[in-house]
């Protein structure tokens, strides 16, 4: 065992990987900054990894990022030598681990360490390992002593429960509220102008009697912000999170300008308008949650407008997504990403919702009477007023109305953990934390990435797990009723949604009758 560091340079197709290494690596990024910067961090060897045949116990990825570079014909970067066509990579020897249990919790710690100081808990720091093969190595590790220093020991079974979507272990069943069809409260008068899959305003009033009255309220997953806007009393401080640049950019530009949003919701339905508003949105929207993070008080009013316009004409899912056949090329032209012969089809020619089959902001008026959507719900003073006018007054009335709710709000755009940190939650008061992440199956479509990441689902559950017991903490967890356990003391709701775009074939058919919400202790009894 070398006491020492030694730098050696090794051929980089002998270079030999850590066999149990769970660690997620973003390789496109890795390549990117060794391109730019050079190869300055080297890989370090330790000799008793993989059953003591040798591996790297550090930079797994930056070791797969050169291996894809060679591969794809790029040129070494500077740090790396080339002699014969090979590429000579810089790696440490030495102060080599006593076992290989030392040596992968040393890794484990080396990654989670970079996360140390912040306000990150374990299992934030598991959203950077693969669920499954980090939960099996952090076992395996504390079977034989091996805790990695990154861990809380006495947190290590709430960590696993999380990261296996299950609450805490030796936990039961929580006592059910089972709300019957026509019991779920009266759908508030001011909801989002805009459809949105997975939202909670049939159940909101409910909710509230369950959180009560709160000094401060957070919501890290705010979508259509459903529960916020039907509060009964508006908390005194709001924190309103999505990581969709629209949906954030669309809250904050109404809470500061609600008239310039409704300037540009006020336009017709127009296929060709909602193809090229489009098409400039997914243009923007890098740069959009670029200026969203950099800046808590910057907005664009006309890209709030023309999102949410197009949200209601848009039929099913993929608006803004980027995902249909037309999207923007790396210099900024629009190209058909599936040729030709595809052009003015999928998803981009979608048709518009028209007539009467308008939703939200493009609901027909005033015909429909109370039944109208989004901002086109009738307002008392509007009346039978005829079209005209008298939409476009009652636009500026309701996106007012809703700059009314959200005047004690802050809209943050980003990942959900960053808000739901002391300084976040109970720093302000008694505090109520609604969250509503993407579940992680069926088939409808959330912001900011789908629905296919259940470890997000996961992760939201065992925080929500792990803070449960504060009595400062009132916790909203929504998701299907899985049979999850629960830690004792909480209780769940269970309801019925309504059915949106999504597949009605198999299980995904049965998805809305699994609606639920879980409540933690210290949130209100629910009415007898």
């Amino acid at each position: 065992m070398t006491e020492r560091l030694e730098l050696r340079y090794v051929d980089l197709a002998t270079l030999r990987r850590w066999g149990e290494n769970a660690k997620r690596h973003d390789l496109g990024a890795l390549a990117e900054s060794i391109t730019r910067h050079g190869f300055r961090d080297p890989p370090a060897y330790d000799p008793a990894l993989n059953a003591g045949e040798g591996g790297i116990v550090e930079g797994n990825g930056r070791g797969d990022a050169l291996s894809a570079m060679q591969a794809q014909g790029q040129s070494a970067p500077r740090g790396v030598v080339v002699e014969g066509g090979a590429w000579l990579v810089p790696v440490l020897f030495g102060v080599d681990a006593p076992s290989q249990a030392a040596a992968e919790a040393y890794g484990v710690a080396h990654n989670n360490l970079t996360m140390a100081g912040g306000d990150f808990t374990d299992l934030d720091m598991a959203g950077m390992w693969e669920p499954e093969g980090y939960a099996a190595l952090l076992r395996s590790l504390a079977e034989q002593g091996e805790i990695p220093v990154s861990i809380d020991p006495t947190a290590l079974d709430a960590l696993l429960a999380g990261l296996a979507g299950t609450g805490e272990p030796g936990a039961g069943v929580a006592p059910v509220e089972d709300v019957e069809l026509g019991e779920a409260g009266d759908v508030p008068d001011l909801l989002a102008p805009f459809p949105w899959f997975g939202g909670k305003a049939r159940v909101a009033s409910r909710m509230w009697a369950r959180l009560g009255d709160v000094d401060n309220y957070v919501e890290p997953f705010c979508g259509s912000a459903a529960v916020l806007l039907a509060a009964p009393t508006p908390p005194r401080i709001v924190t309103l999170n999505d990581a969709d640049g629209f949906i954030a950019n669309f809250w904050r530009a109404v809470a500061a300008d609600p008239n310039a949003v409704a300037r540009h919701l006020d336009w017709p339905v127009n296929e060709i308008d909602l193809f090229a508003r489009h098409v400039a949105l997914i243009r923007q929207s890098g740069e959009l949650v670029r200026q969203l993070e950099a800046d808590p008080a910057w907005y664009d009013a006309q890209f709030a407008g023309w999102w949410c316009w197009g949200a209601c004409a848009w039929i099913g899912t993929g608006w803004c997504s980027g995902e249909g056949p037309w999207n923007i090329d790396a210099d900024g032209a629009r190209v058909n990403i599936r040729g030709a012969n595809n052009a003015g089809q999928g998803v981009n020619r979608q048709l518009p919702h028209l007539g009467d089959a308008g939703q939200g902001v493009n609901r027909q008026l005033p015909h429909l009477g109370d039944a109208g959507q989004g901002v086109n719900r009738k307002l008392p003073h509007l009346g039978d007023a005829g079209r005209g006018a008298a939409i476009t007054d009652h636009l500026h009335t309701y996106m007012g109305a809703l700059a009314d709710a959200l005047r004690t709000a802050r809209v943050t755009c980003g990942d959900w953990a960053r808000v739901v940190t002391e300084s976040v939650t109970t720093r302000h008061g008694l505090t109520a934390v609604v969250l509503d992440p993407p579940y992680g199956e069926g088939a409808q479509e959330y912001s900011a990435g789908g629905n296919a990441d259940g470890i997000i689902a996961a992760a939201v559950w065992a925080w929500a797990c792990n803070h449960g017991d504060d009595p400062q903490l009132r916790i909203a967890v929504c998701g299907y009723d899985d049979g999850r356990a629960t830690p004792p003391g909480w209780t769940v709701m269970r309801w019925t949604a309504r059915k949106g775009y999504q597949s009605v074939d198999g299980e995904s058919a049965d998805n809305p009758a699994r609606e639920a919400v879980w409540f933690s202790p210290h949130c209100l009894e629910r009415a007898s």
